[in-house]
């Protein structure tokens, strides 16, 4: 039962944003009266009140596109961020996304140089950090606590790819790509559970793969890695909830970093057929899913999968070549 007060308040709430919607309702309809009418004056040749209509019409745009600029950042702003493998390519991306929307972020790595490099670019803090060590996860919440108070955001983007067809992969390393790639994510949401909820929620986005969306031969270990990271993801949203902490993954395709570069990996138009963008993406697009997924445009998903591949597990291209080979067939 609710108390007058709270009654009076959850009133007010309501109205405020009903009038909000009201007010931006009429503003986008003064801007096309305001086009049409335009139009007609300048036949009548009244420059003055042209003038005028012009100058109000474009104020008026801009504040929507200021409003609408930093619905996209809000969310960011002094948010305390951790970065896992955040030393170079998707991890340094993200990072350097964080701190572009003025987030705190905490580049963890065990690329040492590469890693201090990345976290002083940012003006971030770098922290040594094996996520398969549960010890190391503790270090690494409790150095980032007490060095920005509070933590709100994890990104475990850590992980390794390896591997091989079935009958030769060896049980050595498919169980070390399982450790740091899911084991590592469930140590990850584990450590920060704590932290986030005395902070009032957090935000926590796991990196997944459309390896965890299709099957792709000769990858066993990471395949099973990534899906289950999807799956983790989705039971933790559902435990945490409560807590005011959203969970959700990315899931990027083929992407231009020093992993892929090693496999020759080329980047521009054409160099990626079997996608139907035609090419392969590059780590500040990951970026940017994963700054939209801790952004308040994002404030009711949770559990939630964005898949970034360039259109790889749509089935498209396929497609798309078929109907090319039947036009040039067609009489």
């Amino acid at each position: 039962m609710l108390s007058n007060s709270e009654r009076r308040s959850r009133l007010e709430a309501e109205a405020d944003s009903a009038a909000q919607d009201t007010m931006w309702r009429l503003m986008s309809r003064w801007l096309t009266a305001s086009r049409f009418l335009r139009l007609r004056l300048r036949n009548g040749g009244h420059r003055c009140l042209e003038r005028l209509i012009a100058a109000f019409s474009a104020d008026s745009a801009q504040r929507i596109d200021e409003q609408q600029e930093g619905t996209s950042m809000s969310g960011l702003q002094n948010k305390v961020v951790i970065v896992t493998g955040g030393a170079r390519g998707i991890g340094a991306a993200m990072a350097a996304r964080m701190a572009r929307g003025e987030a705190k972020v905490v580049v963890t790595d065990l690329l040492d140089e590469q890693g201090a490099k990345t976290a002083s670019e940012i003006r971030g803090l770098f922290l040594r950090h094996d996520v398969t060590s549960e010890d190391d996860w503790k270090s690494v919440v409790e150095a980032t606590v007490e060095h920005f108070g509070r933590v709100d955001g994890l990104v475990n983007n850590a992980g390794i790819a390896a591997g091989a067809p079935l009958e030769s992969e060896t049980l050595e390393r498919f169980e070390r790509v399982l450790k740091v790639n899911l084991t590592g994510v469930f140590l990850g949401l584990k450590a920060v559970i704590e932290a986030m909820r005395a902070a009032g929620g957090g935000s926590i986005v796991n990196i997944a793969s459309i390896s965890g969306l299709i099957g792709l031969a000769g990858v066993s270990g990471y395949g099973a890695s990534k899906w289950g990271v999807r799956g983790l993801t989705k039971i933790a949203a559902a435990e945490l909830g409560r807590h005011r902490i959203r969970v959700n993954a990315v899931n990027p395709g083929v992407i231009y970093t020093p992993m892929t570069m090693e496999r020759n990996a080329q980047l521009g138009e054409g160099n990626f057929p079997l996608a139907p963008l035609g090419r392969i993406g590059v780590p500040e697009e990951i970026g940017e899913a994963v700054s939209f997924l801790f952004s308040d445009a994002a404030s009711y998903m949770t559990g939630a999968e964005i898949t970034v591949d360039g259109g790889w597990t749509s089935g498209q291209a396929m497609m798309t070549q078929h109907l090319d080979a039947t036009d040039r067939t067609a009489p």
